[in-house]
Formats: structure tokens, sequence, C-alpha cells
């Protein structure tokens, strides 16, 4: 389980503004990592999704 934690700490959220509009994406995101998020349940794909 350490190792699906360790592998969480590379995503990244990352807020940009384009033309005055403030658009929010996830950087380092993989299939892997979102295959873990979904198999941990719905409480953790609100917080990474």
């Amino acid at each position: 389980m350490k190792w699906a934690f360790m592998l969480m700490r590379g995503i990244t959220e990352v807020k940009l503004e384009i033309d005055s509009k403030v658009v929010t994406q996830i950087a380092n995101m993989n299939e892997v990592k979102a295959k873990i998020i979904r198999l941990m349940g719905k409480n953790c794909e609100k917080y990474y999704f």
C-alpha cells in the first residue's frame, strides 16, 4: 500500500490564468494512478478528480 501513496505524491494541481479565466488541470496523472484512485473509492475520486 505504501508504494501506491508514494506514486500519488507526484500528482499536482496546476492553475493557469488564460484570458482572465482560471483553468485548473491535474499534472503528472497517468492511467495507473487514475486506476488506483478509482479503486480507492468515491471519496478519493472527489479529491483527485
